[in-house]
């Protein structure tokens, strides 16, 4: 093909099917697992209730490895840099998410850190 550059492989026809159980879910919160080989993202709904108390309902977790987690963080760059573009401001994290971003993602089979500095160690 004189499109793709020489030695590339020639990329397949996608078709697109969806699942008889496909649907939307509306989230407002997440957490990141981390695996030795896998990656999962879970997604829920959290619900503010009396006392200063909240519910998390958790309601999808999607598992992939980190080839695809990778290439999503790369995906959702893109599009947060095009919604800021469309929208003419940026998107502005409030303070309690910015805060926590480093905290709680342990990969399986290591130790979690007890001092909340982040690890070195290169696996």
């Amino acid at each position: 093909m004189a499109d793709q550059p020489e030695g590339a492989r020639p990329q397949p026809q996608i078709a697109l099917a969806r699942a008889k159980d496909f649907r939307t879910a509306f989230t407002n919160t997440f957490r990141l697992r981390l695996g030795n080989n896998d990656c999962s993202l879970i997604f829920g709904f959290q619900t503010e209730l009396a006392n200063q108390q909240a519910l998390l309902n958790e309601e999808v977790e999607l598992v992939m490895t980190p080839i695809t987690l990778k290439h999503l963080s790369e995906v959702l760059k893109v599009g947060i840099q095009q919604l800021e573009t469309a929208l003419g401001a940026p998107v502005v994290l409030p303070d309690h998410l910015v805060k926590n971003l480093d905290e709680g993602f342990v990969v399986k089979g290591t130790p979690p850190s007890t001092s909340g500095e982040k690890s070195d160690k290169k696996k």
